[in-house]
């Protein structure tokens, strides 16, 4: 009788320690995964490191010590294309600023920045890249084009 109790007790026992790892595993999965994708992933990345790289940022807001944890934003991926708009606040030598920054993807390819400002001392400075300036494209969704205020018509 005493070996059934035993028995059934470590089976009791396993099963909870197997329930609360899962637990424990589903939990992390869902906080740390968007975490993820919204700090180190693809479109942040490639913001952070533009920004970084930015003679303007480093000119403005000396070089940057650090952003905050979470970019506000969207991120829109569809087959592997994508578009992102991010707000970063950034912490510099000389001052902390804000910057928004507009990525596009083509499937298969790497983020890349396409605009961004940067808001400092209640300025709003354009970003450049390479020689040419980078200017705002519009980032509206096919619900968007077809809603009625862009139609012209009244929302109801």
């Amino acid at each position: 009788m005493a070996k059934k109790n035993n028995k059934i007790l470590w089976v009791t026992l396993l099963s909870i320690f197997t329930l609360a790892a899962l637990l424990v595993f589903c939990i992390l999965s869902i906080v740390w995964l968007p975490y993820s994708f919204w700090t180190k992933g693809g479109a942040a990345a490639e913001a952070k490191s533009f920004l970084r790289e930015s003679p303007t940022v480093q000119n403005e807001v000396g070089k940057v010590l650090s952003f905050d944890r979470l970019p506000s934003g969207s991120i829109q991926v569809i087959n592997g294309s994508g578009r992102a708009r991010l707000v970063f606040s950034i912490h510099g030598r000389l001052g902390e600023a804000r910057a928004e920054v507009r990525l596009t993807k083509a499937a298969h390819e790497k983020w890349e920045v396409i605009s961004a400002v940067l808001f400092f001392q209640g300025r709003e400075i354009p970003l450049m890249k390479g020689k040419g300036g980078l200017p705002p494209p519009p980032l509206e969704t096919p619900r968007e084009r077809n809603s009625p205020e862009t139609r012209g018509g009244l929302a109801a």
